[in-house]
């Protein structure tokens, strides 16, 4: 995968326009704790959803892959390219 095509800064958007590999899947919603049922974010860069790894953090008790998949939902960089 071509890392030049990334935005620059801490989000998956800049200026330019956004990240070619994150796109939204209408077919996986979840809770997004209290915004109600959201439609998930792929990173195909990273291969993460977020619906799939909220999902696990809750299953696993893990709070970092919760995290993880609000801050690919609100596109925020989890790869730390061109950061």
């Amino acid at each position: 995968m071509d890392e030049s095509v990334i935005p620059k800064g801490m989000y998956c958007y800049d200026d330019q326009g956004y990240c070619p590999y994150s796109r939204e899947d209408k077919r996986y919603k979840y809770d997004a704790y209290g915004y109600g049922n959201v439609s998930s974010t792929w990173c195909d860069y990273l291969k993460l959803n977020s619906a799939q790894l909220d999902f696990e953090g809750r299953y696993e008790r893990d709070g970092s892959k919760c995290w993880a998949a609000h801050l690919i939902y609100d596109l925020c960089k989890v790869c730390e390219i061109n950061k």
